[in-house]
């Protein structure tokens, strides 16, 4: 079983249904667009200074439009009406010298714009990631990876959507409203009057559709969260799929995912609309009803035909961009979807993490110990009062059936679980009052299925100490019993091994992972089921390694293979989360216990299991 994973029986009862209903949502409401402009202006403001600038830019090109657009008044009331040619020319300069400013600072914006959405959507990335990194297993045990992959494309693409349009165009739509209102009032109160009284009609036209909008757009978000994880499932359990002839069923749940996606994705699309449909019909009728108004203005000599003319230019610049703002709704109500599900893995805490008054671990000096420890996965419980002394120096193996508690002692005495009762020492200091840095410096692991990175052999090695020069690395791959076999590649060190390893043999993975685990010194290795997939040959090579560092470390071995276990100082059995023997090898088969029958049968079903060594004891 791979370490850290909870047994098979219970691994069911904690991740995420696999059914064609979607994943439970971990938040019951998707945030706000006024909370996604909160949100967003708290990662924005990270850079203060071209946060500053980008919004100068953008006053300064809103200021130049709309001052073009109130001198039409002046244009054609003192230019044309009274056939002034030297204003006319004056303007026309100022026109121009406002066109070549405006051209100069938009793309000032435009660059600024560039620079701070590409920055702020790698901070997201980044603090994502990082926090990933953070979460404990039993996170990862409920969450389906396809789901988490889903943030990093489709939510964090929602959330670039929504930089590009406030930052792209929303903003200067939100100032060219902010600043035309009053601009409209200093070209004629009673137009503007008119507009004013309609705005809110306008406004209230979409904004009672925008909360069924918003659910259905965080619905849609989900529901590709699970279209991934189902496509990144069915990926990964292909050779499963092809022997039991199981395409046809996944075939069929994944359309069932498509069916829900599509449902939920018009719905929201249609929502989406609407909401920007409302206010823009509004907006053309409010249009309107000015014009005719200002019509009848001119009709009695109240009004200017210049003022009227660059009210009406003002105007439609302040309706189309208050009509811009109401079309990138839908954009905002999708973004602070993927942002509230961003938000949701932000929000997790670990179940593993360091105390406040946390303290390093000193280098183990007397022993290890399990105190009284039970630990449940759900309602199953896996471990059920075990005590365990291991002192330093000793070559311990933990041994019994499949499900029996291995590997979830492992994943106590490397913390990545807590125990529910009792507690685990390293030299009679409690692992949740220690730092998890120094619990790493401790003790280092080698795994069944060591996972090598597609980079040189040097430098998955130097993954155990990036510190580590090139002749400790070569120190640890002899230790592991690698050297000879790196130095005979064409590229030695050098050689890349390949995405996860495969250019190298079984046994070599395993020899690269046994030199990264001990290019770090650690006083402690840990090894869970680590020759299991390696056949004979390579196994008494591996095994002939880690006798070789006994003297120098603890080594505390989980195996179901009673081989590995006979040459141990002190084998530990266990069944049913319970510690039903322990002692050496010789003297465990000379008790006739669990252990004599774990032993018996493995030397019936396979040769290669010391049969003379077990005959001897019996006679």
């Amino acid at each position: 079983m791979p370490l850290g994973v909870p047994p098979d029986s219970v691994r069911a009862s904690l991740r995420i249904e696999r059914s064609p209903t979607l994943p439970p949502a971990r938040s019951a409401k998707p945030m706000s667009i006024g909370a996604l402009f909160v949100r967003l202006a708290r990662t924005v403001f990270v850079y203060p200074w071209l946060a500053f600038a980008l919004t100068l830019a953008i006053v300064i090109e809103v200021g130049v439009e709309l001052g073009a657009q109130a001198s039409l008044k002046y244009f054609i009331d003192a230019g044309l009406e009274r056939k002034d040619s030297k204003l006319l020319v004056l303007l026309l300069i100022a026109l121009a010298s406002a066109a070549v400013l405006g051209a100069a600072v938009g793309f000032a914006r435009d660059y600024l714009t560039a620079w701070l959405e590409t920055a702020v959507l790698r901070d997201l990335q980044r603090k994502l990631f990082d926090h990933l990194q953070r979460l404990s297993l039993s996170f990862y045990a409920k969450t389906e990876v396809g789901d988490l992959i889903a943030r990093f494309s489709t939510d964090l693409a929602q959330v670039e959507s929504a930089l590009y349009t406030a930052l792209g165009g929303g903003l200067s739509s939100l100032f060219t409203v902010i600043f035309g209102i009053p601009s409209l009032f200093s070209l004629d109160y009673r137009l503007a009057l008119v507009g004013l009284l309609g705005g809110p009609f306008v406004i209230l036209s979409g904004l009672w559709l925008t909360p069924r909008a918003a659910s259905a757009a965080y619905e849609v978000q989900r529901a590709q969260g699970a279209i991934q994880a189902k496509v990144q499932e069915t990926i990964s359990a292909q050779a499963t799929i092809k022997a039991f002839g199981l395409a046809g069923a996944e075939q069929q749940h994944f359309i069932d995912r498509l069916v829900i996606y599509f449902r939920t994705n018009l719905r929201a699309n249609l929502l989406g609309y609407l909401v920007y449909r409302a206010p823009h019909a509004a907006l053309q009728l409010l249009a309107v009803v000015i014009l005719a108004f200002g019509a009848f203005l001119i009709l009695k000599g109240k009004l200017s035909i210049g003022s009227l003319i660059a009210f009406n230019v003002m105007l439609t610049g302040v309706l189309n961009a208050a009509g811009d703002l109401a079309g990138r709704v839908p954009i905002f109500l999708h973004s602070a979807a993927g942002m509230t599900r961003i938000d949701e893995i932000l929000a997790m805490k670990s179940e593993i993490a360091d105390a406040e008054a946390a303290r390093d671990l000193e280098p183990l000096q007397s022993a290890i110990e399990l105190r009284g420890v039970h630990l449940q996965y759900g309602r199953f419980e896996a471990l059920r009062g075990i005590d365990i002394r291991i002192a330093r120096g000793r070559y311990v193996a933990i041994v019994g059936p499949s499900g029996s508690g291995k590997t979830s002692m492992l994943n106590l005495l490397l913390r990545l679980y807590d125990p529910d009762q009792g507690i685990v020492t390293f030299d009679g200091h409690d692992l949740r009052n220690a730092t998890e840095a120094s619990l790493r410096e401790q003790v280092r692991a080698v795994l069944q299925e060591p996972l090598l990175l597609n980079m040189s052999v040097r430098d998955n090695i130097r993954l155990g100490r990036p510190t580590a020069s090139d002749d400790e690395i070569v120190a640890a791959a002899v230790a592991a019993g690698f050297h000879e076999t790196a130095m005979a590649f064409a590229d030695g060190y050098d050689t890349r091994v390949g995405e996860r390893g495969q250019n190298l043999a079984v046994g070599e993975r395993q020899r690269v992972a046994l030199a990264r685990a001990l290019v770090g010194n650690p006083p402690v290795l840990v090894l869970d089921e680590a020759t299991a997939s390696l056949d004979s040959r390579t196994e008494e090579g591996v095994l002939a390694t880690i006798r070789a560092l006994t003297p120098k470390r603890t080594i505390i071995f989980v195996t179901h293979r009673l081989k590995v276990a006979a040459d141990a100082d002190e084998i530990y059995v266990l069944k049913q989360g319970l510690i039903v023997e322990h002692g050496a090898h010789d003297a465990l088969l000379l008790a006739r216990g669990e252990y004599q029958k774990l032993w018996d049968h493995q030397a019936s079903s396979s040769h290669s299991v010391r049969p003379t060594r077990a005959a001897e004891v019996k006679t």
